[in-house]
């Protein structure tokens, strides 16, 4: 699959992930889109109305993205699409140790969100792009 190349590109896989997530919970977009939420560790945020979406780099770092494209993806690797997600946004990820007080408002806004996704947060290090 090729990597994104643009800022549109970024919003569209978020768009599309968002548009599984607006699903009913007992179907398959659902549970495939709160999934990649759970199990991700570098994520795009975005803020809407004062709450934040959350979108995985490995999802959103390939162009035109989708659930059946990106597991047929057997080469898919974060290193890769966090690299093309920073040339294309110029920002570098938010992490604990760069900028904490960013980073645990991020966290938390994170632990919200899946909490009304009802999956449950695993407890690993987390780094963010923050979208605004």
């Amino acid at each position: 699959m090729d990597f994104i190349e643009s800022v549109q590109d970024i919003k569209k896989n978020i768009k599309t992930l968002n548009t599984y997530l607006a699903k009913e919970r007992d179907t398959e977009e659902f549970k495939y889109g709160a999934e990649k939420i759970r199990r991700g560790r570098c994520f795009i945020v975005v803020c809407d109305s004062d709450k934040h979406s959350f979108s995985p780099s490995r999802f959103v770092g390939y162009k035109d993205n989708n659930m059946f494209s990106h597991e047929e993806n057997y080469e898919r690797n974060g290193n890769y699409t966090n690299s093309r997600i920073m040339e294309v946004l110029k920002k570098k990820l938010i992490t604990e140790k760069n900028n904490y007080s960013k980073w645990i408002e991020l966290e938390k806004s994170y632990k919200l969100y899946c909490d009304s996704l009802g999956v449950a947060v695993i407890t690993w290090s987390r780094k963010y792009w923050d979208m605004g």
